[in-house]
């Protein structure tokens, strides 16, 4: 009961968009993975804290490596295929079928290779090496979202700190908003009069007997008819230019309104930060600053020297070590260091987790349909999949020692440290283009940033 709630907290955003979908299969797919996974941390701390008996736990253990495995390898993929296809296709079971089996063997070709990458050559099958070579692709997206972190939290603290948002900033974007959605609505009171005009011109009633020799009365009327005519085209030509630019003016809108917003939610985060404890969130902001540009660091000097750090003391752990011999804390310093630095990661892979669903979440609600609603549910579930397994095989570096035998005894013979210098070569590789991205939108909005007037 108590691991359903966690999963319940942790994918609260997730659970509210799989609600909506018409089917139940992605809801399923996303929980057990969820719980499996989840099932899988609990034995880490479980081993960690030296809860139950070692035989259970490795019992529990191979479970959970199997049922993710089934639905990492089979389930979740082949159900995105059937559902794409069957949406595609207008509900063909033998066509979506015969495509969700055939798509399996160059799923499973492609996964073998990526095991390469952290020097997996075997073609075992056990449920270590399998769920390694999975865990490479999370790993990929883990150093990806870390490494796009990691620029982001040093960018924007000192963006707040050397361009501070002002009062007058939010009212000239408010003007800006008020301005365009006046210029809209002028625009579709003109197009609305323009339709109703239309409307009118090519009204006929229905002629009587007599309305029909008025007719044949009235032809030297005729060029008058024309000339209406030519108006009415005029005019449908001008009413399509108008719904053009009321389609450009509400996207301007819109992207005003989330400029608006942004500016707003950063002139309260300055206001916050002249209080106590925003002062005191500074202090840590810039900590953590320096710990994102160490990280960088770090990594390209493990990619230049072709040094793995997972067995090296990890800088949390080392930090902890400092703080509590230094304040003669009266506690075991060898034994609680590591699991305090170990509950400090749990939290920040939450918390990235939260803000890694949230982004996932904001591209599902942009290309969802109806359609493809079921499809994107089970392609996020798959994500997730492989985002837990990264985390189980990165967070076994932040374990004690003492307990760090067992657990590899429980995750096979996966060497740690190529998985390391993969995830160092991700991050870097995300770390420079973030920063080539921030630095260049950086570059483009100064001179709208410094004449705040400028529409």
């Amino acid at each position: 009961m108590f691991e359903q709630l966690i999963v319940a907290f942790q994918f609260s955003a997730a659970q509210a968009t799989f609600a909506a979908s018409s089917s139940m299969l992605a809801s399923w797919a996303a929980s057990e993975s969820a719980s499996t996974v989840q099932a899988q941390f609990e034995l880490m701390l479980a081993t960690v804290a030296g809860f139950l008996d070692p035989d259970v736990r490795a019992i529990a253990w191979k479970v959970d490596h199997w049922t993710l495995i089934w639905l990492a390898y089979v389930a979740l993929p082949a159900c995105f295929v059937w559902t794409s296809v069957r949406s595609i296709c207008y509900g063909s079971h033998r066509l979506a079928f015969a495509s969700a089996v055939l798509s399996l063997p160059p799923f499973w070709y492609a996964i073998y290779v990526s095991g390469r990458l952290i020097h997996i050559d075997s073609v075992s099958f056990s449920a270590d090496l399998l769920m390694a070579r999975i865990g490479v692709l999370g790993v990929t997206v883990v150093a990806t979202l870390s490494g796009f972190g990691a620029v982001n939290f040093p960018f924007q603290s000192m963006h707040s700190f050397l361009r501070p948002v002002t009062q007058q900033q939010v009212a000239d974007v408010e003007q800006r908003l008020l301005r365009t959605m006046r210029l809209i609505s002028a625009r579709k009171r003109q197009e609305l009069t323009l339709k109703q005009e239309e409307s009118r011109l090519s009204g006929e009633e229905p002629l009587s007997i007599v309305g029909r020799v008025a007719q044949l009365v009235q032809r030297p009327l005729l060029s008058l008819e024309a000339l209406g005519l030519n108006v009415r085209g005029g005019s449908s030509a001008t009413r399509k230019q108008l719904i053009t630019e009321i389609q450009a003016l509400e996207a301007f809108s819109r992207e005003l309104f989330v400029e608006l917003d942004e500016l707003i939610q950063a002139r309260l985060c300055e206001l916050k930060a002249r209080t106590v404890l925003g002062r005191a969130m500074n202090v840590l902001g810039r900590c953590c600053s320096a710990i994102c540009v160490y990280k960088i660091l770090m990594s390209s000097i493990n990619l230049l020297l072709r040094r793995g750090s997972a067995q090296a003391e990890d800088p949390a752990t080392r930090l902890l070590t400092i703080l509590l011999l230094n304040l003669r804390v009266p506690v075991d310093v060898s034994y609680w260091a590591p699991m305090l630095s170990l509950i400090f990661v749990g939290y920040l892979a939450f918390a990235n987790t939260r803000q890694f669903i949230q982004r996932l979440l904001a591209i599902f609600r942009m290309v969802s349909t109806s359609v493809t609603s079921n499809s994107l549910a089970l392609l996020l579930s798959e994500v997730m999949a492989m985002y837990f397994a990264a985390c189980v095989i990165l967070t076994l570096r932040f374990v004690p020692k003492s307990s760090r035998a067992d657990l590899l005894m429980m995750v096979g013979e996966v060497d740690l440290s190529y998985v390391h210098l993969h995830f160092d070569y991700v991050f870097l590789l995300s770390s420079l283009c973030s920063l080539a991205v921030f630095g260049l939108s950086y570059w483009l909005k100064g001179p709208a940033a410094d004449s705040p007037h400028a529409d």
